[in-house]
């Protein structure tokens, strides 16, 4: 695994803000050509420091609508694998025990409701549903500033020029 020193926080920094940042811009930002700019992404991604890239639909434009968090529990071996096909679950987390929390897109409240009936409420035994009112912050953003004090070997994970 790579050892991260302060150009790759400061790129992690750079690409978790917009990661269609231009190579040129980022190896600016870091006093480098674009060649080794580009070999530190890789190898970031190659050792999970980044895992991927992709887009952020509004799903607004799409006509989901409705929005909702749902608690379950579930004694259902499968459950994780049957949630995961479900394209109305947008995450889904394993809490304790037999819990789940999922976030969940339909176009409607009745949409919703169809989904729990049809789909959701025959592998679970309980639930609770809270909508969604207003979203005030939809991503979070990884803060460096305390990376040492949350590694369990920081002398490993990141190179002592932080």
């Amino acid at each position: 695994m790579k050892r991260i020193d302060q150009k790759d926080i400061t790129l992690l920094n750079i690409l978790q803000k917009d990661a269609r940042t231009k190579l040129r811009s980022l190896a600016d930002s870091l006093a480098l050509t674009t060649s080794p700019v580009h070999d530190r992404i890789l190898l970031l991604l190659r050792d999970g420091y980044i895992r991927n890239f992709k887009a952020v639909i509004n799903r607004q434009h799409f006509g989901y609508h409705y929005r909702a968090f749902v608690r379950v529990e579930t004694a259902v071996e499968n459950f994780e694998a049957a949630v995961a096909t479900f394209h109305e679950v947008e995450l889904a987390y394993r809490l304790k025990d037999n819990a789940f929390m999922l976030l969940v897109n339909t176009c409607n409240e009745k949409a919703y409701s169809q989904f729990v009936v049809n789909r959701l409420r025959p592998l679970v035994s309980e639930f609770k549903t809270f909508p969604v009112g207003r979203e005030i912050k939809t991503f979070a953003r990884l803060d460096f500033d305390d990376i040492k004090a949350c590694s369990k070997r920081p002398d490993q994970l990141v190179s002592e020029s932080i």
